[in-house]
């Protein structure tokens, strides 16, 4: 998937997110191709998933090293 990418974040975004984005973006007459930008969009927030709460898979890891 990517450097630090959460897939279980990703998956459950794109199982639940994907068709609302997609069909705002068509709505909203966008440019670009509106599946690959709501992929991407979706992409940026499951690596954040892994450094924010409530997922923050970074911190359990770092937390037991202290």
């Amino acid at each position: 998937m990517g450097h630090c990418v959460s897939s279980a974040a990703y998956l459950i975004q794109v199982a639940i997110t994907i068709p609302p984005v997609v069909s705002l973006l068509e709505a909203s007459n966008y440019a670009g191709d509106p599946l690959v930008a709501a992929h991407m969009f979706m992409m940026f927030f499951s690596a954040l998933a892994v450094i924010t709460p409530p997922v923050a898979l970074a911190a359990f890891a770092v937390a037991k090293t202290l």
